[in-house]
């Protein structure tokens, strides 16, 4: 299996979440990814223009070298599975054509618009043409897919609802609202409910909580703030300190490929979630059963207000959500799935002895 990095969430949900219940089953898997990771940033300010474009140079031409190896070994497997290009570099379009004469068995799975921006379409649409099985996230992502293969299944993105799962006791304090996410989604997308939880802060009781990789940008004046840095150690115990969960969305072509991790978080953790109805968000909540979709600044508050106000709502939401999570949404759910396509993949291509 090959993926973006080592610790991004989409090689985390979509790929080793299932490496150890496809082990068990008498799978042998390897994993593997760029050095540096598909995410490497340089530690150089861009102000230093000439040491800070030789430092990105020199790490994409150490990623593309990285990858050479998997591309001769690959025959000596089954299936090889990419999470995303071999690398993100939109110049690079021809490790994936290699690699299909090393191994034709291939399944491309991403999660995201990966195809739009910076020349991506062009290579991506050539990847999903060349692989024997596509499994995007949902709907809008399968769409796409399907005008370059005719060999598509979504996978929704899952949790495993082993691993995340409710404390057995409550921390003890007020509501705990929380959100969750990585640096550009902090930047993008948690700004958007900054009024109405600078608003709340003066009217209802609760703590506002968020987990990321850096603290939120500028002041949230009244708000009783909680930053938690993402820590894989600590991430569950973290999470279970959220009652109810937030994941508001514009409207737009990236975020309508967005495949629900952070609601299918807060369910894994018995806490309803409140989202834009924007793509998938709009399948995964059922509302007024496990959540709320909120489109106006009206449905948001009045949503958070009803969760804060009303503990017996929230838990009965939270346990919904939770089962939900786990009927739809999960690792065991949909690990049949992945290994039906693991059957359809070798159909296709034979391995000859």
């Amino acid at each position: 299996m090959c993926v973006s990095s080592k610790s991004d969430p989409a090689s985390r949900f979509r790929i080793f979440q299932f490496v150890p219940h496809l082990r068990k089953l008498g799978y042998h898997i390897d994993v593997v990814s760029p050095i540096p990771g598909s995410y490497w940033k340089s530690p150089i300010k861009k102000g230093v223009r000439t040491l800070y474009w030789a430092s990105v140079y020199a790490a994409s031409m150490l990623r593309l070298l990285s990858r050479l190896p998997v591309i001769w070994r690959a025959g000596q497997y089954d299936i090889v599975m990419m999470n995303r290009a071999l690398v993100p570099e939109s110049w690079v379009t021809f490790l994936e054509p290699w690699l299909r004469r090393y191994n034709p068995r291939i399944i491309f799975d991403f999660d995201d618009d990966i195809y739009s921006g910076d020349n991506q379409q062009s290579k991506i649409s050539k990847i999903i043409s060349l692989t024997a099985w596509v499994t995007p996230g949902n709907t809008y992502l399968a769409e796409f897919a399907r005008q370059y293969n005719g060999h598509v299944i979504i996978i929704p993105t899952v949790v495993d609802t082993d691993y995340y799962k409710p404390g057995k006791l409550r921390e003890p304090g007020i509501v705990r609202v929380g959100w969750t996410g990585s640096e550009d989604t902090l930047r993008f997308h948690l700004p958007l409910v900054r009024p109405l939880i600078i608003k709340l802060s003066g009217q209802e009781q609760f703590e506002f909580i968020v987990i990321a990789n850096r603290p939120p940008e500028g002041a949230w004046p009244g708000v009783k703030m909680r930053f938690i840095p993402w820590n894989s150690q600590t991430e569950v115990r973290d999470h279970q300190l959220i009652d109810i969960g937030l994941m508001p969305l514009n409207d737009s072509p990236h975020e309508r490929g967005k495949c629900g991790a952070k609601i299918l978080l807060y369910g894994a953790f018995n806490s309803p979630a409140i989202a834009s109805p924007v793509g998938v968000n709009s399948e995964i909540i059922l509302p007024g059963e496990t959540g709320f979709l909120a489109n106006t600044e009206e449905e948001w508050e009045n949503g958070l207000r009803q969760l804060i106000r009303d503990p017996l709502l929230r838990k009965n939401m939270g346990v919904a959500a939770r089962k939900r999570v786990e009927e739809h949404y999960s690792v065991r759910a949909m690990l049949p799935r992945l290994m039906q396509i693991f059957e359809q993949t070798m159909a296709l291509y034979p391995k000859t002895i």
